[in-house]
Order: structure tokens, then sequence, then C-alpha cells
């Protein structure tokens, strides 16, 4: 399988279980770094904890907890992933 996305960052927001999950499985998989966002930090931790990681490639996966709807948590992504080129929503407000 073709390593796509590395180099690449994606932000998933409701990334704890469900399509977010999957999604955030699929695009590690690809090569890219994930970063989780979702409202449990102990579904969080198992999920970071279970993405593939790529031998060989500097993947990282970081997690945020807090509601999407929340507008300081946007304050915190912009700080914190300043250098994020994909957000995908699986979780609307």
């Amino acid at each position: 399988m073709a390593h796509t996305l590395v180099t690449k960052k994606i932000l998933i927001t409701g990334a704890s279980r469900g399509i977010g999950r999957g999604i955030a499985h699929r695009f590690a998989t690809l090569g890219a770094s994930i970063t989780l966002l979702a409202r449990t930090a102990s579904r969080l931790d198992e999920v970071r904890n279970s993405l593939p990681k790529i031998p060989g490639m500097a993947q990282t996966h970081t997690s945020i907890v807090g509601d999407v709807g929340d507008a300081s948590l946007w304050e915190e992504v912009k700080i914190t992933e300043v250098s994020l080129p994909l957000f995908i929503p699986s979780r609307f407000h």
C-alpha cells in the first residue's frame, strides 16, 4: 500500500468512535500524522494508542479533549496545530 499521506497532518473530530475512529485508522495507515479530537479522554487515548505507525516515518498521533461547539477549544487547536492542512469533521455540533 502506498503511503500517500506522509508528511500530512490531519485533524479529525468525533475521533473516539465510529466513523471518526475508522477515518483516523485509514489515514494513519496511509502515513498521515493524526490529531484526534473528542470529548472523552479515555477513548481518545485508546484510539491514539491503537493507530498504526509506519516504521521509518515521522508520524505523530496526538489528541485534544473538548467539544467542537466550544469556541475556546478552537483557540487551542490554532495554537497547538498551526500547520494542519486537512480537517475531517466526522462530528458536527
